[in-house]
């Protein structure tokens, strides 16, 4: 018997891994910099961005180097929070980041609409 981590050896789910870190990372590269460019001086939601970019560099590697079930529990707690706190940004909720609202005006969210935040006076957009 080996002493190996039974899911860590199969070649199948070490690809896995890798690919949940991948996305993790690109998750994290978006938020980084969309904090960089727009939304670095928004008093809440920008360190939110900045945190997600950090913590996601975190939990890749921690994909990669500690394969244990923690890892994978942590990219989906951030992965879940991240969709959630977009759902709650892109329903208006939150006025988004303009303060206008995020709705599309027919109730879908902005973002699946073709919403310009530019377009009704949002500094952030206007970088």
């Amino acid at each position: 018997m080996s002493t190996q981590h039974s899911l860590t050896g199969r070649p199948i789910a070490r690809g896995l891994r890798f690919l949940g870190a991948a996305l993790i990372l690109l998750n994290g590269g978006v938020h980084l910099l969309v904090w960089g460019q727009a939304y670095r001086s928004i008093p809440v939601i920008g360190p939110l961005f900045l945190a997600n970019a950090v913590a996601a560099l975190l939990i890749a590697a921690a994909l990669v180097w500690r394969p244990e079930g923690i890892a994978a529990l942590l990219g989906l707690g951030l992965s879940v929070g991240t969709f959630g706190a977009f759902l709650i940004a892109s329903m208006g909720r939150q006025g988004g980041a303009g303060g206008g609202g995020g709705s599309g005006g027919d109730g879908r969210p902005a973002v699946l609409v073709g919403h310009h935040p530019e377009e009704e006076g949002c500094t952030a957009a206007r970088r």
